[in-house]
């Protein structure tokens, strides 16, 4: 039952080349979809209800369901997490959402993409380039909100993996509240997942954050071994912002 993010990182990897310049083509449709992020609102993802707080034996009484990170989630906000044995060794992967309409996110050695929204056009302006050397409009090339969201899923997805890949923990029927932990400084539950699938046991822990929903750290153990993602970086506020750009 391991979850992984190869689906997701083909996805974005893909999703990102628009058709004749290197980005996002008519529909944005690939093959495979991204984790299912519950993003409804630009700058929400994870669409997640005022805490509950307890353990996790009845639905009501997880904290984090759909509506908690759209609530608590400032919209100028950037994530940096690294992902181990998801996909071909470590990955590290930026998001970062502004409250302006800029989208931003980058897989460290394999792609980096912006979007910037154009007005009251309903378009998103596409950009090329790097967060070190800056990014350049790409003159010929627009996306739609739904093209931008598919292209940044896989970022905005891992904040809130919790609902996005497995539907019981919305009910918080399998989790376990187990204490309070710090993740990067920040103040976290801890809540651990035992699962039997026929394919053997599992245990999923997950690290979220208290004051914003958003997943911190994950980590799965089970036949296959360990695999585990962590936050390394978190910021909201007026201090994020985008990569350079003309």
């Amino acid at each position: 039952m391991r979850k992984t993010l190869v689906g997701a990182v083909s996805f974005v990897l893909a999703a990102v080349l628009l058709s004749g310049c290197g980005l996002l083509g008519p529909g944005g449709t690939t093959s495979q979809d991204p984790p299912k992020s519950t993003e409804t609102d630009p700058g929400n993802p994870g669409g997640n209800p005022p805490p509950g707080g307890g353990e996790t034996d009845e639905a009501s009484n997880f904290p984090y369901k759909n509506g908690y990170i759209a609530d608590h989630l400032d919209p100028n906000h950037s994530i940096t997490y690294e992902t181990h044995e998801f996909y071909q060794g470590t990955l590290v992967v930026t998001y970062t959402h502004t409250s302006s309409g800029g989208y931003y996110i980058g897989v460290v050695g394999k792609e980096e993409h912006l979007f910037i929204k154009n007005g009251d056009t309903g378009k998103y302006d596409t950009y090329e380039g790097t967060a070190a050397a800056g990014f350049k409009k790409t003159a010929t090339a627009s996306a739609t909100q739904e093209e931008v969201d598919k292209a940044v899923g896989f970022g905005a997805g891992l904040m809130s993996w919790y609902v996005a890949e497995d539907p019981q923990l919305t009910t918080g029927e399998f989790m376990k509240l187990v204490g309070s932990e710090t993740v990067i400084g920040r103040d976290c539950d801890k809540f651990v997942e035992e699962l039997t699938p026929t394919s053997g046991p599992t245990t999923n822990t997950y690290w979220i954050d208290k004051a914003t929903g958003v997943l911190l750290k994950y980590t799965q153990d089970d036949k296959d071994g360990h695999v585990d993602f962590v936050a390394t970086e978190f910021k909201t506020g007026n201090g994020v912002t985008l990569p350079d750009h003309d």
